[in-house]
């Protein structure tokens, strides 16, 4: 049996994206499984009630706090094998997975950058409908010819703030309103492009595909290209073009997402 650190009244406000509740009564770190089962069992044997938590995003504690034991998940083995195969610990930023799966040329997860939170989170929160989720909705829109899903680096923002790159059809624009009024209906909350990039001369791949990797680099600043790129603007409902005084508020974490 592991040694357990069990504290008391801890404040889980900084442990979520929020930061906001109160204090958990009992709080304790699980960096292995067995420390995990430990805590789970001292929680029976106490008859007390028992929480994990990850990465805290979008999580709401009660200004009462939790009057049982929040088990926080540092389970952080991250392993990539041969032949496709991943090992990752539950604790481990899902950012961190994608990231390195990229890194190693490895396709298939590229498409789920953006998404906070923890692996462990992952099959409760079925984040792998996001990528080909978005796509979907985003190829239904008029005068959509192609387009491509990733993540970019925003200030202050966990992961990275998902953006979509378009081509579109010959004579088409895009209509900020109407864009952002489909993503609220179809998408939830944390599948919403943050940025729309729409490119006059796009390079693609030999299979027709926009070059995600090359995209991912370029970001979000309007100055790094003469494509448009809008942001999405939830204080009015829809997308923006942005501009260098809006791109600056956002890298100072002024305006956020």
């Amino acid at each position: 049996m592991t040694t357990l650190d069990i504290q008391r009244d801890v404040p889980l406000a900084p442990f979520t994206t929020l930061e906001l509740g109160g204090p958990a009564k009992y709080f304790v770190r699980a960096e292995e499984e067995a420390m995990l089962a430990d805590a789970l069992r001292w929680a029976d044997d106490e008859g007390v009630p028992a929480a994990i938590l990850a990465g805290g995003s979008n999580l709401i504690v009660p200004d009462e706090g939790f009057h049982g034991l929040v088990i926080q998940m540092g389970i952080g083995d991250l392993e990539f094998h041969n032949g496709g195969a991943v090992h990752a610990g539950a604790g481990v930023p899902w950012e961190t997975v994608v990231n390195e799966a990229v890194s190693r040329g490895w396709a298939g997860l590229e498409c789920l950058t953006g998404i906070p939170g923890s692996t462990g989170a992952t099959p409760i929160q079925n984040v792998g409908a996001y990528g080909q989720e978005v796509a979907e909705v985003v190829m239904a829109q008029p005068g959509v010819d192609i387009c491509a899903i990733y993540g970019v680096d925003v200030p202050d923002t966990e992961g990275r703030a998902g953006m979509a790159a378009l081509v579109l059809e010959s004579g088409a624009i895009i209509d900020g309103d109407t864009l952002y009024q489909a993503f609220e209906t179809a998408l939830p909350a944390y599948a919403r492009p943050a940025f729309i990039r729409v490119q006059d001369a796009p390079e693609l791949t030999a299979t027709f595909k926009l070059r995600k990797v090359e995209l991912q680099k370029q970001g979000f600043d309007p100055k790094a290209t003469s494509d448009q790129i809008f942001y999405r603007d939830d204080a009015s409902s829809q997308y923006r073009l942005l501009d260098a005084e809006t791109f600056a508020l956002i890298e100072r974490g002024e305006v956020r997402f």
